[in-house]
């Protein structure tokens, strides 16, 4: 079970927020009054949505697998559940439930070779698999 603990300075403010999961480091995130970015949805034809399908490795194990239905368009991680993610452009994509961006890696032929996954202030890139 996680535990969530809050971080205060001397007047009692919030400071961060640190998460201890079961078994694992804390992870500490200082708070930010910096809002996230509004994020702009665009229209893409369903080739152009085709061209990121795939599965890319994040890292030994783990996968983000990029599926399409129809006109959308959703990624799902290794035992985690599946969201639909919204494009921005041809290349760039994001998820609404969570502050999180997937920028794909488009080949010359417009196909993905990769994408990095933008959260909680870290870029992790990953490979096409298939």
């Amino acid at each position: 079970m996680d535990r969530l603990s809050f971080e205060r300075d001397t007047s009692g403010k919030v400071t961060a927020l640190v998460r201890q999961a079961f078994g694992g480091e804390p992870r500490r995130a200082e708070r930010t009054a910096e809002t996230p970015k509004q994020r702009k949805e665009v229209a893409l034809s369903p080739e152009q949505l085709e061209r990121c399908v795939g599965r890319y490795e994040l890292a030994p194990g783990f996968v983000l697998d990029v599926t399409r239905e129809g006109g959308r368009v959703f990624s799902q991680a290794t035992g985690q559940a599946k969201f639909e993610i919204f494009a921005e452009s041809e290349a760039e994509f994001f998820l609404k439930v969570v502050d999180a961006q997937l920028s794909f890696q488009l080949e010359g032929d417009g196909h993905a070779k990769g994408l990095v996954l933008h959260q909680g202030g870290r870029d992790r890139p990953a490979k096409r698999l298939e």
